[in-house]
């Protein structure tokens, strides 16, 4: 890239030929367009911000320039030798020929805001896409917690209550057998006193 004070240059100039000035001017259309499609490609948003500006000159031969610049009111990319030229001595507000023959645009109020950039649009885009995903994946792992955390405790209350339940069987159980084992003997004593009594009794009476 390189300026001569006047604009600047993304290419550089052409070697000037050997050929005098009353030699047949070369006219390379095709590679003008494909240059100027270039600086689009190469300027992007920053078309807006050069509009009028000379963006580069180039040396033909020792008598002709060529010029490109973006044409302060239909915003091209603009060659003199195409297009024509009204240079601005302040290269704030160059314009094409068919520009400067049409009638004064009347003043603008505000400038208009410049354009979002698409790729940046795009990745907002997927940022907020992420940021909604995350957000239900939360959620439903918030849930499935949850739900995991629920069964869980169910489980092990489940467990505990049938543990607590089976000893407090088997305790109830024990002690009745007890309860059971000492009213069999008891009564079986009681028996065998009366048995002994009337026994003593009718020894007595002989």
């Amino acid at each position: 890239m390189r300026g001569d004070g006047s604009g600047f240059q993304l290419f550089d100039d052409p070697a000037v030929g050997e050929s005098s000035d009353d030699e047949e001017l070369p006219k390379d259309e095709v590679g003008r367009q494909k240059i100027k499609s270039q600086y689009y490609d190469l300027l992007g948003i920053r078309m807006q911000k050069l509009c009028g500006r000379i963006l580069n000159r180039e040396r033909i031969n020792k008598t002709l320039e060529g010029i490109y610049f973006i044409c302060v009111r239909c915003e091209k990319v603009c060659h003199n030798l195409d297009e024509g030229l009204v240079e601005d001595e302040n290269n704030e507000k160059n314009m094409c020929v068919p520009c400067s023959k049409l009638p004064a645009a009347p003043p603008k109020s505000a400038e208009p805001p410049a354009p979002r950039p698409k790729k940046r649009v795009a990745v907002r885009r997927a940022i907020a896409a992420a940021k909604a995903t995350k957000k239900v994946t939360a959620k439903a792992t918030k849930k499935t917690t949850a739900t995991a955390t629920k069964k869980a405790t169910a489980k092990a209350t489940k467990k505990t209550t049938a543990k607590a339940t089976k000893k407090a069987t088997a305790t109830a159980i024990k002690k009745a057998t007890a309860t059971a084992i000492k009213k069999v003997a008891k009564t079986k004593a009681a028996k065998t006193a009366k048995t002994s009594k009337k026994a003593t009794k009718a020894a007595k009476k002989k």
